[in-house]
C-alpha cells in the first residue's frame, strides 16, 4: 500500500484522553462531523457477531467530504480546527471547533478507517486515512485515486477492533439519547436525516410537546448575554436531561438535573453565546463547580427558571385533572368547603386524586366511570376518618406494625416520601457496589483483566464516595495543569493575584510548564481523579484536594508506582499555583496489592498506616494503599446501615445488577464449564 505515515502535531498532551472518550460522546462527535460537512443524510450502522458482540460500527454521510490537500492538516493538527471560522449554509456556527472529534473514534475500537470521496474539477477521487490506537502517530494517509463519477461523494468511517462491550448501542436507550442530542438540530433543519441502526431519527414523531420559556439575560465578566430555554417533552422512555447549548442550540455539555421535576420525561436545552465562549475556553465542564465570574450563580438561575416552569405546569395539569373529574361526575364533593377543616380535607383529597390520576394509568385509561367513582369515594372516606382509621389503612397496605406505622407517618411530615425511597435505594446500591467492586478487583470473574482507564477508572468516577462521603469530583482523567486550574477556580485568586481571569491562569500554567515538559514533574501528566472537600466544621475556607492514581488488577504498587505518585506531588506542590495556607494536598496511588518495598514505605513508625511521605514543613502527604483497605473503610461506614436494612444479596444477583449499570465498562464474564 503506497502512502505516508502522518505525524500527529498536538498542542497539548491529551491524545490519550481523547482515545478513552465515553462511548456515546465519541459517536456523537463523529455524527456532528458529518453534519458540519453539510451532509443531508447520515447513517449509523452497528453490526453484531454471532455472540451479539459489536464487530463493526459504520458512519456514512453524503457531505462535501475532505479534499486530499486538506487531509494532512486535518488529522495532524490535534487541538486546532478550521471549523472555527466556517458556518453552515444557514450561517450557524459548526459544532466541532476544537479539532478533537475525529480522534475520539479510536475510543470505540482500535482501528478506524475514513474513506473520503470528493470532487476535484469534473472528476471524482478517493483516499483513506487509517487510524490505529496506541501509537504516537496513529494516522496513515493513503494516496488518492481517481474513481468512477458514479461513486457517491461523502465519507464512510468504519470502526473495527472493538474489544469492549458496545452492545448498549443497539438498545432503545441509545436511540433515545441520540434523539435528545440531535433533536434541536434536526427540528431546525428538516432537510437533514439521521438514520440510526436502520431507523430514521424523527424527533417530531416522539415529541409530545415543545415549550419555550421567556428569554432572560445574565452578566458574565461585565458583559450581558441572552439565555433561551426550550423544553421538549418526550412521548416514550425515561429521561430528565438539562443541556447547555451553543447560541444556535447545539448541546455542548450536560449538567446535573438534581432538584428538577421527578415525574416529567423531558430534555431542557439552554442556549446562549456565553456557553459557546466557555466551551471554546474549556471552562464549560466546570461551570457547576466554580463561582468565578458568577458562573455557578448563572447555572443556579437556569435551574430556578426550569423548576418554576415545572411547578406551573404541574399546577395546571392538576387543575385540569380535577376539572375532568368534576365534568364526568366522579368528584365526590358537591358543595364548597364550609370550614377550615373542610378546606384542609379537600386539599388533601385533591392531592391524592391528582397523584392517582398521574401514577395509575388504568385509572383513566381502563377503569370505567363507576370504578373511578367508587375508588374516589373510598379515598374520601379514608381521609375524612379519624387518625386511627388512617393508621389502619397504612398498616393494611404497607404491612407495618403500629409503632412503625406511626413513626413512618411522623417521618413523612418532615421528609418527602420520594426522598426516603431515594435514600434506601442509594444505600442498597452502595452495598451492592462494595461487593461487586471487591469481586472485580480480587476474584477475577471475567475472561480478561479489568482495564485501568477504560473500565476500572470509569466505574470509580461514578462512585467517588468510596474515597469518602465529603469529597466532590473535581477532574476526571485530566492533566496536572487542569487540576491546578480547577484548584485555583475553587479557591479563588487570593493566593496568586485576585484580578486574574481563567484564561490568564491557563496562559500562566502553560508558560510555567514549558521548562518542565520533559521532566518527571511535567504538568502535562494525567492522573486518574482529583477530588476535593471543604472543612466546614473547622474554617469555611479550609480545603483538602485528593489526587488519585489507580492501577488495574494484577499490577502491584512498587518502586515505579511510588515514584510516579511522588512526581505528581512534587509537580503540583512546588508550583506557585498550589495554595498551601488553606489547602492540604493528598496524593494516593491504589492497586490490589503492595510489594515488599511499598509495604515497608507504607508502614513507618510515627506516621499513619499507608502514608509513605508526610513532610513536616509542607501541607501535603503521599499514600500507597491496597483496594482492600479502601473497601474495608467504606464497608465499615455502611456496616450499621446494612444491619438495619437486613440487607442480603447473592454474588450472582450483585453481578446481574452491576452488569445492567456497568455493562459497557466490563469485559465478558468467564464461561461456565460444561
Amino acid at each position: 500500500m503506497n502512502g505516508r505515515r502522518l505525524k500527529l502535531k498536538t498542542r497539548s498532551d491529551f491524545v490519550q484522553r481523547l482515545t478513552q472518550a465515553p462511548m456515546m460522546g465519541a459517536l456523537e462527535e463523529l455524527i456532528w462531523n458529518c453534519f458540519d460537512e453539510r451532509a443531508t443524510t447520515v447513517r449509523v450502522s452497528v453490526k453484531l457477531n454471532d455472540l451479539d458482540g459489536v464487530d463493526l460500527i459504520e458512519i456514512v454521510d453524503d457531505g462535501q467530504s475532505l479534499p486530499y490537500d486538506r487531509a494532512r492538516d486535518a488529522f495532524e493538527n490535534l487541538g486546532s480546527s478550521n471549523k472555527v471560522t466556517r458556518t453552515l449554509e444557514s450561517g450557524e456556527r459548526l459544532h466541532g471547533r476544537k479539532g478533537e472529534g475525529r480522534h475520539k473514534a479510536l475510543s470505540l475500537g482500535s482501528c478506524a478507517t475514513w474513506h473520503f470521496t470528493y470532487k476535484k474539477g469534473d472528476q471524482h477521487f478517493s483516499y483513506d486515512i487509517i487510524g490505529t490506537a496506541g501509537r504516537e502517530d496513529p494516522f496513515f494517509l493513503t494516496n488518492e485515486e481517481k474513481v468512477d463519477k458514479n461513486v457517491p461523494l461523502g465519507c464512510c468511517v468504519a470502526i473495527t477492533g472493538i474489544s469492549k462491550s458496545l452492545f448498549a448501542l443497539t438498545q432503545p436507550d441509545a436511540r433515545r439519547h441520540v434523539a435528545s442530542q440531535f433533536a434541536p438540530f434536526l427540528l431546525r433543519h428538516p432537510d437533514r436525516r439521521l438514520i440510526f441502526h436502520d431507523k430514521q431519527i424523527r424527533p417530531s414523531a416522539v415529541i409530545a410537546e415543545r415549550r419555550k420559556l421567556h428569554p432572560f439575560t445574565v452578566t458574565h465578566e461585565r458583559e450581558t448575554f441572552k439565555i433561551a430555554v426550550e423544553i421538549i417533552h418526550w412521548k416514550d422512555g425515561e429521561r430528565r436531561e438539562l443541556f447547555l447549548c451553543s447560541g444556535n442550540g447545539i448541546p455542548l455539555h450536560e449538567i446535573g438535573n438534581r432538584s428538577l421535576s421527578g415525574t416529567a420525561n423531558f430534555s431542557a436545552f439552554v442556549s446562549s453565546d456565553l456557553f459557546d465562549r466557555l466551551h471554546d475556553q474549556n471552562l464549560l465542564s466546570t461551570v457547576e463547580l466554580t463561582a468565578e465570574s458568577g458562573r455557578k450563580e448563572i447555572i443556579n438561575l437556569v435551574r430556578k427558571k426550569v423548576r418554576h416552569y415545572f411547578r406551573r405546569r404541574l399546577q395546571r395539569e392538576s387543575n385540569e385533572a380535577l376539572q375532568r373529574l368534576h365534568d364526568e361526575g366522579s368528584y365526590p364533593y358537591a358543595s364548597t368547603p364550609k370550614s377550615d377543616v373542610d378546606r384542609i380535607e379537600r386539599r388533601v383529597f385533591d392531592l391524592c386524586a391528582v397523584n392517582i390520576s398521574r401514577h395509575l394509568p388504568s385509572f383513566s385509561e381502563k377503569m370505567d366511570l363507576d370504578g373511578r367513582r367508587l375508588l374516589l369515594r373510598v379515598v374520601r372516606e379514608a381521609i375524612s376518618q379519624n387518625p386511627t382509621s388512617v393508621g389502619k389503612i397504612i398498616r393494611e397496605v404497607c404491612r407495618l406494625p403500629e409503632r412503625d406505622a406511626k413513626s413512618f407517618a411522623r417521618l413523612l411530615d418532615d421528609v418527602p416520601l420520594g426522598n426516603v425511597v431515594h435514600l434506601g435505594t442509594m444505600i442498597s446500591e452502595r452495598l451492592r457496589f462494595l461487593k461487586f467492586f471487591e469481586a472485580i478487583v480480587y476474584l477475577n470473574p471475567f475472561d480478561q483483566v479489568v482495564k485501568e482507564r477504560t473500565q476500572l477508572h470509569r466505574i470509580l468516577a461514578a462512585n467517588t464516595w468510596l474515597f469518602g462521603e465529603e469529597y466532590a469530583l473535581g477532574t476526571d482523567d485530566e492533566n496536572l495543569a487542569s487540576i491546578l486550574a480547577m484548584h485555583v477556580a475553587i479557591l479563588g485568586r487570593e493566593h496568586i493575584q485576585p484580578e486574574l481571569r481563567d484564561h490568564d491562569i491557563q496562559k500562566l500554567l502553560s508558560s510555567f510548564n514549558q521548562d518542565r515538559k520533559k521532566s518527571p514533574e511535567s504538568l502535562a501528566r494525567i492522573p486518574d481523579l482529583m477530588l476535593w472537600r471543604r472543612f466546614v466544621e473547622r474554617r469555611p475556607d479550609e480545603y483538602e484536594f485528593l489526587v488519585v492514581e489507580i492501577k488495574r488488577p494484577g499490577v502491584s504498587i512498587g518502586r515505579q508506582e511510588i515514584a510516579q505518585i511522588e512526581d505528581y506531588a512534587k509537580a503540583v506542590v512546588t508550583t506557585p499555583f498550589a495554595d498551601s495556607e488553606r489547602t492540604r494536598w493528598v496524593f494516593l496511588v491504589v492497586s490490589d496489592e503492595l510489594d515488599e518495598h511499598a509495604i515497608s514505605r507504607a508502614h513507618q513508625q510515627g506516621m499513619p498506616a499507608y502514608t509513605i511521605q508526610k513532610p513536616v514543613d509542607s501541607r501535603y502527604e503521599i499514600r500507597a494503599m491496597p483496594w482492600k483497605q479502601l473497601i474495608r473503610t467504606a464497608t465499615a461506614r455502611h456496616d450499621h446501615l446494612e444491619k438495619w436494612l437486613n440487607y442480603t444479596v447473592t454474588r450472582e444477583r450483585v453481578f446481574e445488577l452491576a452488569e445492567e449499570t456497568y455493562a459497557e465498562f466490563l469485559p465478558p464474564p468467564k464461561k461456565k464449564p460444561r
